[in-house]
């Protein structure tokens, strides 16, 4: 994508992004296309398949639309990222957020030799 955007102005860089979105309207391929390569290419952005599938099989942390912080798109919904842990890691795909609560103690936590930063230092501090 940065070959089609480099040396491009702001307003030919917007037309290609408004042309591939109308091109490829399907919401649910969205990601999950990349993220079926297995080959580890950090260098080249793929690094993140790790996180997904992590997501997809434990976690679930799932960010969606929200009437108070309208951020994202209503079409990010849980039915969009069944359908993109499936497409991108096989059918069947599906956090199983209750065992690892229960492993994990939920809401009172079992845990030792864990540094919590209170989010101001992860990443998603901001949202």
């Amino acid at each position: 994508m940065c070959k089609n955007l480099k040396g491009k102005t702001a307003d030919q860089q917007h037309a290609f992004f408004i042309q591939n979105a109308q091109a490829n309207n399907d919401v649910y391929e969205y990601g999950s296309y990349y993220l079926k390569n297995v080959t580890f290419a950090l260098q080249n952005g793929q690094g993140s398949r790790s996180w997904y599938y992590q997501s997809c099989t434990e976690f679930g942390y799932w960010q969606t639309f929200s009437d108070r912080h309208p951020l994202r798109s209503t079409r990010l919904n849980l039915d969009f990222y069944k359908k993109f842990c499936n497409d991108a890691f096989g059918n069947n795909m599906w956090p199983k957020v209750e065992r690892k609560n229960i492993e994990y103690g939920g809401l009172n936590l079992k845990a030792t030799n864990l540094l919590m930063s209170n989010g101001v230092e992860g990443k998603y501090f901001i949202i």
